[in-house]
């Protein structure tokens, strides 16, 4: 299992970013007015898994509107398999635009165990 890790950190990220965005929310307000600005409905990503086994968590780190979360998608991502998610980070906030300031993958688990992390931590 260690060389296993080694190997994948040597490798760079063994997940490719492959989208990520900040969409906004637009809420459904029959009773009163819609709010003055737009709203985020979170953050939506697209990636892939490129290692040759199952990922079953992968942690981005998203930077927006000044502030910085980490958050991770969990579930079991074959290899391959393009995987779009939305990530309750962000939600509620003004909207800004639709570029987060940076999005990064810092960190994947593996079914057997093993974890890759970002050397940019």
């Amino acid at each position: 299992m260690f060389l296993l890790f080694l190997t994948l950190a040597l490798a760079g990220a063994p997940v490719d970013l492959q989208s990520c965005r900040v969409p906004t929310a637009i809420p459904e307000m029959p009773d009163r007015a819609a709010p003055a600005q737009p709203l985020v409905a979170g953050v939506a990503v697209t990636f892939v898994n490129r290692a040759s086994q199952v990922a079953t968590g992968v942690t981005f780190r998203v930077a927006y509107d000044d502030r910085t979360v980490e958050i991770t998608d969990h579930g079991k991502f074959s290899p391959g398999t393009p995987i779009s998610a939305m990530l309750n980070a962000f939600v509620g906030m003004n909207y800004w635009r639709d570029e987060p300031d940076a999005c990064t993958i810092v960190r994947v688990r593996f079914a057997d165990g093993s974890v890759w992390k970002s050397a940019a931590r």
